[in-house]
């Protein structure tokens, strides 16, 4: 698989009320980690800077 190939990041970022909970996998699947991090922009980019190579993202949310 292409993705497997390029060895991207893949992660997932849910916005809760006061927090986002962010996982990240690796092309096999395998969980590179886990967060819960405040809604900022520090916070955010503390946590990707953690993390080497290209990602992929999806924002999920859910509105009353």
């Amino acid at each position: 698989m292409l993705r497997e190939a390029l060895g991207i990041l893949h992660s997932d970022i849910d916005l809760q009320e006061k927090t986002l909970a962010i996982h990240t996998i690796d092309a096999a699947g395998t969980v590179v980690r886990t967060a819960d991090v405040t809604t900022n922009r520090a916070a955010v980019t503390a946590y990707f800077s953690t993390l080497d190579g290209p990602h992929q993202v999806l924002c999920a949310f859910t509105g009353k």
